[in-house]
């Protein structure tokens, strides 16, 4: 009862038929001047109060929802509470789509981190419905620039390894965004195209045909300043560098990549940096090393239930222990990768199978290595 008396209510459901019977106009007005109760009392801290300012202009009906549904979606976004964070976003796209103060830049900025949390989530076709909804939206206010940015992010959508993925529909997209960007002179645009089409060369088999690619990328980032584009096309073009046999050109891509997402908090990359760099441990033979890099990778996709990252770190680590003779570790290792590969459609799901083969090849088990053998070439 102190400093003031409250109420509280024992079941949610006495709350909700109480609520209930308050007409709506009141109810707008007592969600309205709860809110601005809070901005008055606490706007030394209000980044504290965003959900709950978010949920009360937006049942008051007052346009301040917007701004407040977005703010809660970032901050839930940059803590990786994705959920949460889709949350308000598909609540604040609601708003700006019928809300004609909204702008442009809220517009983009709403459906780009609704389309990446959908990604996030292992959800590629949602992800592309999203922005084709935003490239439909450009057309719409006769934005190109908008434009352009939905195209590059459905052509990024399209080319990941996912049950989404078609690599010719999104070569395409990516030939497009870059006659586009370079028309516009978007130098920054041309420079996340190419960094895409690296990745289009990277899992579709002619990874060595993406190297230049990659490498403008990386010079664009660089001379621009986009420290995230950079470290993201570090990283692939790392990848890239050791499967060409360019191990020095491979670690120093990583280690700059690294530094990037440390310094930038960036868990998602931190983690596949750390499952990538685990291969070179691997082809090196530095095998206690790959296994402390692929368990960092791992505990850090855990922290944030990251699953695609959990699968990440078990891609090169079978490798390790197989080579070491350890089939039990490799056993193991594989088929939870292949448990959580097949659930989010990761391409790890057929090198794990081939671990999986070999250790049932090692130990004299012709049939089981020979059908799983199979069922990954078919993969």
């Amino acid at each position: 009862r102190q400093p003031e008396l409250e109420y509280v209510f024992r079941h949610s459901l006495t709350q909700e038929a109480a609520y209930n019977t308050i007409l709506l106009r009141r109810r707008r007005e007592f969600h309205r001047r709860v809110g601005e109760a809070i901005e008055s009392l606490f706007s030394d801290r209000l980044e504290e109060f965003y959900p709950v300012l978010a949920h009360h202009f937006h049942r008051a009906g007052d346009p301040r929802a917007l701004r407040y549904h977005i703010a809660a979606g970032d901050a839930a976004f940059s803590l990786f509470a994705i959920a949460e964070a889709l949350n308000h976003y598909s609540h604040a796209l609601e708003i700006a789509e019928t809300d004609s103060e909204s702008s442009a830049e809220q517009l983009q900025h709403i459906y780009l981190r609704q389309g990446r949390c959908q990604e996030l989530q292992n959800d590629y076709r949602a992800a592309q419905a999203t922005y084709d909804e935003l490239r439909a939206a450009a057309q719409q206010l006769d934005d190109q620039e908008m434009g352009l940015t939905a195209l590059l992010a459905r052509a990024t959508a399209t080319i990941v390894p996912s049950r989404a993925q078609d690599t010719t529909a999104g070569g395409q997209l990516l030939d497009e965004a870059i006659q586009m960007a370079r028309a516009l002179g978007d130098e920054a645009t041309e420079a996340r195209a190419q960094w895409n089409t690296l990745i289009l060369h990277l899992y579709s088999g002619h990874a060595r045909l993406g190297i230049p690619a990659g490498e403008r990328a990386v010079m664009l980032a660089r001379k621009l300043g986009l420290r995230e584009l950079l470290a993201h096309a570090n990283q692939d073009l790392g990848l890239v560098y050791m499967g060409s046999g360019r191990m020095a050109d491979a670690r120093r891509a990583l280690a700059e990549a690294e530094t990037l997402w440390r310094e930038m908090g960036n868990l998602p990359m931190l983690a596949e940096n750390r499952a990538n760099l685990t291969l070179d441990r691997v082809l090196t033979a530095r095998f206690s090393e790959a296994v402390d890099l692929a368990h960092e990778s791992r505990q850090i996709s855990e922290q944030i239930d990251n699953r695609w990252g959990q699968v990440n770190s078990r891609v090169f680590i079978p490798m390790a222990y197989l080579a070491q003779g350890d089939f039990d570790t490799t056993s193991l290792e594989s088929t939870e990768g292949i448990r959580l590969g097949d659930e989010v459609g990761h391409p790890a799901y057929i090198l794990n199978r081939v671990w999986q083969s070999q250790v049932y090849a090692a130990v004299g088990d012709d049939q089981r290595a020979l059908a799983l053998a199979v069922e990954a070439n078919k993969k």
